[in-house]
């Protein structure tokens, strides 16, 4: 009924759960027997009172105020932005209105995290088959926009161990979001209707491309392979670790392509934590602190600031830091700037820093203690740069690296970097240095006491 209301006869008809909703009991978010029979019942002119019943309870109690278009010039908008501190309301038409914010915090990230595990959860198929029934058409799983890939590795996951094998394409906006944007989201963990303004295009503009030709339903999945998912991993404790040495890896990473590519490389793989006083190597990542009480920890490696950017030695390297950047930075990272040219031991607690690093080779950097600092922009434009500036947390607490008229830094505390490579394409990322060095995973070496 819903449908048959709302839904022209060639339109497209959208359903939004949240995760926690799609792996809950029906009977958990569904409505009562006695709600369900006086719905199915109503007629299409009794459902079209109610929704019209529903819309005018909503936006004339909620929205009274904004039931005028905003107004068309600069100084009267101006004048409604300081009456809301800042929020625009971004109207659609006179029954819709995109709340914009510009203090939420949270940004949406490009993602291209992969499902780790197959979850086994009954709820989750059941209401998957339930779905599945609700129109004989195109049926997309969407998995939306979040600030942080664990959030996106759930919905990834609920899709491939659902989803796709009852029939559903799959339109993964971590996956079609540009690399180099971050939309402003809710502060919450994904977007909601408020600050979703840039969800809902970036929606539009996927089903602009799959409507035109049905192929980004296809063409965005990702290689559900086990192996494939690992393989950088499984190669960091390869290099780490003596061969014969035990490495220790979850039971939901044991397959048999893992195992046959560890024992192909000489190792010897468990998921089970050795009783024996033999010596285990894991990942960082892998095991929690608790679960190690009796035994002794050691880092063998962790992959640094520093060792991090020596592997882009052929690209182009921009650096910003805001709050500060200095507490943690490791050695070896120090090493890497005084090798390249920059003078690291000036840099203080809460300092500045902006740099310029080219094919290994520093172009142009500063360090300001006391303020804000930016590079000549004579020097970034023969880089198609247009801005470089860093600010400390006592000296205004910002990072902007502009490129293209757009702030590329991600804006984290510590070493904020634009990496341009080879081919034109940029990478952006921060490295916390004020809580740790470290941009990938730890391998270590445990032994019972």
């Amino acid at each position: 009924k819903i449908s048959d209301y709302y839904l022209k006869e060639d339109g497209t008809i959208l359903f939004s759960f949240s995760n926690w909703a799609l792996q809950k009991d029906s009977n958990f978010v569904g409505t009562s027997t006695d709600e369900y029979n006086e719905m199915v019942k109503w007629s299409a002119e009794e459902f079209k009172q109610f929704a019209q019943k529903d819309k005018k309870r909503s936006y004339e109690k909620i929205f009274r105020e904004y039931a005028k278009p905003i107004p068309a010039s600069e100084a009267e908008r101006k004048k409604l932005l300081a009456q809301n501190k800042g929020i625009e309301y971004l109207r659609w038409d006179m029954d819709s209105l995109t709340e914009y914010n510009p203090a939420f915090s949270l940004k949406a990230i490009h993602s291209e995290i992969m499902p780790g595990r197959l979850t086994n959860y009954q709820s989750l198929q059941d209401n998957a088959i339930a779905i599945s029934k609700i129109t004989p058409n195109d049926k997309i799983f969407m998995v939306p926009l979040y600030s942080a890939d664990q959030h996106y590795l759930t919905s990834r996951t609920i899709y491939y161990s659902y989803y796709q094998k009852l029939g559903f394409k799959i339109a993964d906006m971590g996956l079609f979001m540009p690399k180099e944007d971050a939309y402003t989201m809710e502060n919450h963990r994904h977007t909601a209707n408020t600050g979703g303004l840039k969800m809902s295009i970036l929606v539009g503009k996927w089903l602009k491309h799959y409507l035109a030709d049905k192929s980004m339903g296809t063409g965005k999945e990702i290689d559900f392979s086990f192996l494939k998912y690992y393989k950088d991993k499984l190669r960091l404790l390869i290099d780490h670790t003596p061969q014969n040495s035990t490495v220790y890896l979850p039971a939901s990473w044991i397959d048999k392509g893992v195992t046959a590519y560890l024992k192909e490389h000489h190792r010897h793989p468990t998921s089970t934590l050795p009783t024996s006083h033999e010596p285990f190597y894991f990942l960082g990542s892998t095991i929690d602190k608790e679960s190690l009480k009796d035994y002794r920890v050691q880092n063998i490696y962790s992959d640094t600031l520093g060792s991090f950017l020596k592997k882009h030695s052929e690209d182009l390297i921009v650096l910003s830091i805001k709050d500060d950047g200095n507490y943690r930075l490791s050695d070896a990272t120090k090493h890497y700037f005084r090798d390249v040219g920059i003078k690291i031991d000036d840099l203080k607690f809460a300092g500045s820093l902006v740099a310029l690093i080219h094919k290994n080779s520093t172009v142009a950097y500063k360090i300001g203690n006391q303020a804000a600092t930016t590079l000549d922009p004579k020097i970034l434009s023969r880089y198609g740069i247009q801005k470089v500036m860093s600010a400390g947390s006592h000296q205004g607490n910002k990072s902007e690296i502009i490129i293209n008229g757009k702030n590329l830094s991600k804006q984290g505390r510590g070493f904020n970097y634009v990496i341009k490579k080879k081919d034109g394409s940029l990478i952006s990322g921060f490295v916390d240095t004020y809580a740790k060095d470290q941009t990938g995973d730890s391998v270590k070496k445990a032994v019972r006491k």
